[in-house]
């Protein structure tokens, strides 16, 4: 199962790999990252397998666990 995210906000300097080791330890696809910019510093991140979203943060199934608040 993929699923993919939206980002806002992103500074200009902001590129794929910032955005790889911000998510470090998830598993985002060759191709996952996709960054459109704009006025709101939008980016799309798909990742594979299975994850959780909650207000706090976003976890895998693995145990990878990362704070959002």
């Amino acid at each position: 199962m993929s699923v993919i995210i939206r980002l806002q906000n992103l500074p200009w300097s902001a590129n794929a790999l910032d955005i790889r080791n911000y998510f470090r330890g998830l598993s985002i696809p060759e191709g996952g990252v996709h960054i459109v910019g704009g006025e709101l510093g939008d980016a799309f991140i798909a990742f594979r397998g299975a994850i959780t979203f909650t207000p706090s943060g976003i976890s895998s199934q693995q145990g990878v666990r990362i704070d959002t608040a």
